[in-house]
Formats: C-alpha cells, sequence, structure tokens
C-alpha cells in the first residue's frame, strides 16, 4: 500500500520565472530564492493578490535592526507572506527583533532553531501575541529536541513547525515526527511521486487554484 502524505510543503528556492510559469502544485507553499528577493526590493516588485500559497521570503542581514526594516517592508508585499528571519545574529538570539516584528503583526519563519531551548525561549515570546510564526527547525538538531519541541509548538495554535527534508526518507521522518510542514528542494519535489495526492497541503498551507506572477507596484 503506498504511504499517504499529510504534511504541508514548502518548495524551496522558487524563482520569478517558477512563479509566472507556476512550475509548483497548487497546493505548495514557497520560498523564495534571494535573487527573486532583491529583485522585489530593488524593483518595487509585489506579489500578485491572486496567490494564496503561502511564501517564505528569506531575508539577510548583518544585524537586527537592518533586519527589521527589510521584513517590514517585504511583509507588504503580499497577504500570505512569512519574512523569514534568522534565530541568532553575530551570536546574539534575536529576541528583541522577533518581539518587535510579532508586535508589529509581521508574520515570521524564524530560521536555523537549533535546539529544544531555542525553540522554548520563540514559543515563549510568541505566547503574548496572535501572529502566526514558523518555527524552522535545524536538520542537524537531535531527534530528541525536534520531539519535545514540536509537542510544545503544538499547544500554541498560532506556531507552527517545518524543517528542511534533504532525501525522501527525511521527508517520510519529519512526518513521522508530527512537523506541520517540510521544505524540499525542486528535484526532491518532483521526484516524490505520493506528493500528488489531493492531502498534500491541508496541515500547513494555503490552497490555490490561480497562476503565480510579480507585478509592479
Amino acid at each position: 500500500m503506498q504511504p499517504v502524505a499529510h504534511i504541508g510543503i514548502f518548495v524551496d528556492n522558487v524563482s520569478k520565472h517558477d512563479l509566472e510559469q507556476g512550475n509548483n502544485r497548487d497546493q505548495d507553499g514557497l520560498i523564495l530564492d534571494r535573487a527573486t528577493v532583491r529583485m522585489m526590493e530593488e524593483q518595487a516588485l509585489k506579489l500578485s493578490p491572486s496567490l494564496a500559497n503561502r511564501v517564505i521570503i528569506p531575508i539577510d542581514g548583518t544585524d537586527p535592526q537592518s533586519i527589521r526594516q527589510r521584513a517590514e517592508q517585504l511583509t507588504l508585499t503580499g497577504d500570505n507572506v512569512w519574512v523569514q528571519v534568522p534565530v541568532m545574529t553575530a551570536g546574539h538570539f534575536n529576541e528583541a527583533l522577533i518581539k518587535q516584528l510579532l508586535s508589529e503583526g509581521v508574520p515570521l519563519a524564524v530560521n536555523g532553531v537549533a535546539s529544544k531551548k531555542q525553540a522554548y525561549q520563540l514559543l515563549t515570546i510568541a505566547g503574548a501575541y496572535s501572529t502566526p510564526l514558523l518555527l524552522n527547525l535545524c536538520s542537524a538538531m537531535s531527534r530528541y529536541d525536534v520531539i519535545v519541541s514540536v509537542a510544545l509548538a503544538h499547544l500554541m495554535p498560532q506556531v507552527q513547525v517545518i524543517s528542511k527534508a534533504w532525501t525522501s526518507d527525511d521527508f517520510w521522518d519529519l512526518q513521522d515526527l508530527h512537523l506541520d510542514g517540510v521544505i524540499l528542494s525542486q528535484q526532491l519535489y518532483t521526484e516524490l511521486d505520493v506528493l500528488t495526492t489531493s492531502t498534500i497541503g491541508q496541515a500547513c498551507n494555503v490552497k490555490t487554484h490561480q497562476q503565480f506572477e510579480l507585478v509592479m507596484e
């Protein structure tokens, strides 16, 4: 019997061309590549209002202040945008940054969560706000820490947990660990035929039947 996938999907490194061509199934989330993010900022591009998929926009920055400014700008580019910020910057936990953005209602995907201690710190912050939060767990996190982090996160309706799957075995393992979503490379995404099932995305992603596009402001 073929296993059933019921975990949310995020396709990694999606480009402007991919968006315009609709090169992913319509129920999946997206993580934009850095070149597309830079283009959005430089050319004042916005995501089409018809795009209902969850879109994660990664932000690189050397200090929390610059990250906050870019996050506040990029959250305005679409209705289903989650801004990805690092859990640490220059060796320091980004507590003030994450508090500020959540208090402003900016949906966040916090990247690089490496331990149950960091997950607990983030959940303690998230408990004060209703803003949606995604915890992106490091692939190297211990299995025990993943189990604890997922169990704690599922006590909060505004929080979901995702992580990267490097192989098909990783994919099934993360589903067995009850994560809400999994990040897949475009190659692995196309190789997993089981993802054609209609149950994909119900746990973690917003569905749409619209085309993808970026439009000028």
